[in-house]
């Protein structure tokens, strides 16, 4: 049975232009849906009723505003990608409008409910002390906003390094008088000018965002300090990691400690091999992929019949509902003859497109309601992919399992549910399987044993709870002194001296996104470790492991689901 999946898949024109698609339209058009949010209805004042009826009313507004995202990261047409960013604006101020209402008459309904309706009025009463006032809401407003401009700057910066008389060396001619500042630019030169002229080169690009992120920085850590105050929490940090299993900054001091002692005997036999290295060549000694390539379609192939076969699920190809852009595949998954979900897959680059490779969900299971539906948008080769390019499927397939998967009776439950500390874990352990021989030999049909993770110990590792630990301290206050804060973390998390002026925090993109929660990662890949060496081992199996984190949605507390799957700090 699996390779008659294997054939079909193999004949599916992936890469192909498929003749059959509508046309796309050059607009994203949201006003039908924006006109159903336009007044709150009169809902059942009974709690299951309630939940229902609130679903029904919102929901084709949250699958508009759930597409949108997709077409604003990957339509083709610039216009329409546009219209999809205004959908997102209007509509998510129009969900907004009516928040406080939902949570009061939640909160109203709470006494009279029981089990899974209780969870979901839970989950929509919020945990928040503040309710959502003008104030709150023009202070989280301004809080994107400074969060989206420290992005843009960073993606957007294009400066170059000129090199001082003297620091030539051996740099090749088109970089004699100027270096652009771009990280495998510099850590290239870096080998090539002399010993004296390569720490200012080095400063340079770790500092080359402080003269238009700088104030950017200060401002957004000080509106995030409001943000806290105003929902009852003594800073930002706290006020991020509610939402954690860890549940506070404490608490995440205590692990990247704990975790920083049990590194340390790695990291300092690294150390001590490299000998006294200066910042700039820390980690330069790790080993490189092999360089062992694969077809695109046969690998897909292999890695959803593998998949399917893992989880019990046919992935059968259909004709895609949406298009976005040409050559979008899509896939019912079906079990036991009984469809369960779609998977859309938009996987190779073209301008215009999300630069990097993500996650997006499109709609979200409500039990006999509608089926959940999932899109990666990746931008892989088209010619042939490597082991990093197999291992970025697995990993963004990891979390449209965690939708799929997760259909439970109120939208509200349903999906993506899991704390911000573990949300990464159902990605990591597909992630982390794509390095075992036995699973890449089953995906690829090539025997290879690729070269382990070098970031999961030792000085790479080192970096990882330093930056964790940089995002987190930065939080704690609203004015924070980061360069003192830089020079006590580097000597106690990476074992060397900060030099003054580094400042890495300007081009720390993940300063804001996650923010103090940046260490979810470290979080995710200690969890998925363990599963994954558990899945290897034979102790769970991956149909297990979807069990217990993915199909729960929010219907039992995320503690209860990682117990389930492996230990619990």
């Amino acid at each position: 049975m699996r390779w008659m999946l294997l054939a079909s898949l193999m004949s599916f024109p992936l890469l192909a232009k498929q003749a059959a698609e509508p046309s796309l339209s050059p607009s994203f058009d949201c006003q039908s849906e924006l006109a159903g949010l336009t007044a709150l209805p009169a809902f059942p004042q009974e709690p299951q009723a309630w939940l229902q009826a609130v679903d029904q009313w919102r929901l084709p507004a949250r699958n508009k505003l759930l597409a949108a995202y997709v077409f604003n990261d990957a339509a083709t047409a610039p216009q329409t990608r546009k219209a999809a960013r205004q959908c997102i604006n209007n509509l998510s101020q129009a969900f907004e409008k009516h928040t406080n209402s939902l949570r009061l008459q939640a909160r109203a309904l709470l006494p009279q409910a029981s089990g899974l309706e209780a969870q979901a009025l839970k989950a929509w009463a919020g945990s928040s002390k503040a309710l959502k006032s003008a104030q709150y809401r023009a202070v989280n407003d301004k809080a994107r906003q400074l969060s989206q401009r420290f992005r843009g700057n960073i993606d957007k910066y294009d400066g170059s390094y000129p090199v001082p008389k003297g620091c030539q060396g051996n740099l090749p001619k088109r970089w004699q008088e100027a270096i652009p500042l771009r990280g495998g630019s510099v850590l290239a030169a870096l080998k090539d000018v002399p010993a004296q002229c390569q720490q200012d080169m080095f400063v340079a690009y770790e500092s080359r965002l402080k003269a238009s992120n700088g104030a950017v920085l200060k401002d957004l850590l000080a509106v995030r300090q409001q943000q806290a105050k105003l929902d009852g929490f003594k800073d930002y940090a706290d006020r991020r990691l509610a939402r954690t299993q860890l549940g506070n900054g404490e608490a995440v001091w205590r692990y990247l400690d704990k975790l920083s002692k049990r590194n340390l005997a790695a990291s300092e036999a690294e150390r001590k091999a490299q000998g006294d290295k200066p910042l700039w060549q820390l980690g330069q000694d790790g080993k490189k992929e092999e360089p062992v390539s694969y077809q695109p379609k046969a690998v897909l192939a292999g890695y959803l019949a593998w998949l399917g076969q893992e989880l019990d699920i046919q992935f059968k190809p259909i004709k895609p509902k949406l298009n976005w852009a040409d050559g979008i595949s899509a896939y019912r998954l079906e079990r036991q003859g009984k469809a369960i979900g779609e998977l859309y897959l938009d996987l190779f680059g073209r301008d215009g497109k999300y630069g990097h490779n993500r996650h997006r969900e499109l709609r979200r299971g409500i039990d006999g309601v509608q089926l959940p539906a999932s899109v990666l948008v990746m931008n892989l080769p088209t010619d042939s992919w490597h082991h990093k390019h197999l291992k970025s499927l697995m990993h963004e397939s990891g979390h449209a399992l965690n939708n799929l998967l997760a259909s439970q009776p109120y939208e509200i439950l349903s999906g993506i549910r899991l704390p911000s500390d573990l949300v990464e874990v159902p990605s990591k352990v597909l992630e982390q399987l794509a390095w075992d021989p036995k699973v890449h030999k089953a995906v690829t049909g090539i025997a290879h044993s690729p070269t382990p993770d070098d970031r999961q110990s030792g000085i790479a590792l080192d970096e990882r709870i330093l930056k964790s630990a940089m995002a987190l301290a930065y939080h704690q206050s609203g004015q924070p002194d980061m360069e003192a804060i830089n020079g006590e973390l580097y000597r106690k998390y990476l074992h060397r001296d900060y030099i003054p002026g580094l400042s890495p925090q300007y081009a720390f993109r993940h300063l804001a996104s996650y923010g103090p929660a940046y260490f979810t990662y470290l979080y995710a890949d200690a969890k998925a470790n363990d599963i994954s060496d558990a899945i290897k081992a034979g102790q769970l199996s991956l149909r297990q492991f979807a069990h217990c984190m993915l199909e729960p949605g929010a219907s039992i507390p995320a503690r209860d689901q990682l117990a389930c799957a492996t230990a619990v700090d």
